[in-house]
Formats: C-alpha cells, sequence, structure tokens
C-alpha cells in the first residue's frame, strides 16, 4: 500500500471514530439542557458505552500499524522547514493514539458515566443551593 492510500485509510477510521464522539456529545448536551433527572442514570450508561466504543475504536492496533507505515513511508516528515498537512495529521494522531493506548476502556466508560452522575448531582445542588 502506498503512503497515500495509507493516509486515506487511517483519515476514513479517525473520522467515523470523531463521528461516533459527537454522537456522545450531543448526548452530553441534551443531558444539561433537558435531560428529565430521573433519566440521568440511564443518561450515564449510554454516554458511558459511546465513551467505550469510541475509545476502543481509537485505539485500535490498525490505527497504530497505518501510524507505523506512514512514519517508516516518511509521510510524518517535515519538507524544506514547512511542515504539510499529512505530516502535522500524522504527527498529531500518533501523539492522541499514544495517550488514548494509555488508558484502559473500562476506566473510559467509568469516567464518562460518574461524569454524567456527578453534573446532575451538581445541577440538584445548586437549586438547592448546598454545594
Amino acid at each position: 500500500m502506498n503512503a497515500t492510500t495509507t493516509y486515506e485509510d487511517l483519515v476514513s477510521k479517525l473520522k467515523s471514530t470523531a463521528l461516533l464522539a459527537s454522537c456522545s456529545s450531543v448526548l452530553s448536551w441534551d443531558e444539561q439542557t433537558n435531560l428529565p433527572p430521573a433519566g440521568a442514570e440511564h443518561r450515564a450508561n449510554q454516554l458511558g458505552l459511546l465513551a467505550g466504543l469510541v475509545h476502543e475504536r481509537a485505539t485500535s492496533p490498525r490505527i497504530g500499524e497505518l501510524l507505523a507505515e506512514l512514519e517508516a513511508a516518511g509521510a510524518a516528515r517535515e519538507r524544506h522547514g514547512e511542515i504539510p498537512p499529512m505530516a502535522a495529521n500524522v504527527r498529531e494522531s500518533r501523539r492522541v493514539y499514544d495517550r488514548a493506548t494509555k488508558l484502559p476502556r473500562r476506566l473510559v466508560e467509568e469516567l464518562s458515566r460518574v461524569t454524567c452522575l456527578a453534573q446532575q448531582a451538581w445541577v440538584a445542588a445548586r437549586k438547592q443551593k448546598s454545594f
């Protein structure tokens, strides 16, 4: 596979992961604007599941393989003092991938779930002026 095809494959995988993450963002927005208090537990579980799925996709070994192929092919190198968009994307994707792979999926899911529940607890405490 040549560098252009490899890069297109990487971008496709990253786009689909970002699309899934944006679904989580919509649920979070809805949680903060329209969610009835009784729905917090269910929404927390939804957000936790989505966070786990996004994390699984973002840390897929295939992403790591594509990044390694591009780095080995020199696609991430600077040319003439400039950083072409492909090089910047590969470099940033590697940084994000390396950070994400240090976290277990279970932790990512639990953080998302607990954050949702904590937000709802804060809203209730604020209404009662009991921080």
